[in-house]
């Protein structure tokens, strides 16, 4: 279950990422993830594999790894400030996600 930490993260990433999709878990390698990560890839700019990692897109590298890392580093900070991480409010949420739509957050 996403608790309100999880979701607000999210909303950040949507931010600076644009919307993200998540892959259920499939075997490493098999022609099913392969199809599964491009499936959700089509509308998105980031992939969470369950039980694998992330895959990422960008209009060049230097953003496609600068987006992984942005999100690695919001999972950290929802791991390791347990508790003490902060939510935004619903209508701080509601800004940042109207900002990030008028940043042309769209997938590449």
């Amino acid at each position: 279950m996403v608790d309100r930490r999880q979701r607000q993260m999210c909303i950040r990433d949507r931010f600076y990422i644009g919307p993200s999709g998540h892959v259920p878990y499939l075997a490493p390698g098999s022609q099913e993830l392969a199809s599964a990560v491009v499936e959700v890839m089509r509308s998105r700019n980031l992939a969470l594999m369950a039980n694998h990692g992330q895959v990422t897109v960008a209009r060049d590298l230097d953003r496609a790894i600068q987006n992984a890392e942005f999100f690695e580093l919001a999972c950290r900070i929802i791991i390791e400030g347990g508790d003490k991480v902060t939510p935004l409010s619903d209508e701080a949420a509601r800004e940042l996600m109207d900002l990030g739509q008028k940043a042309a957050c769209a997938p590449v």
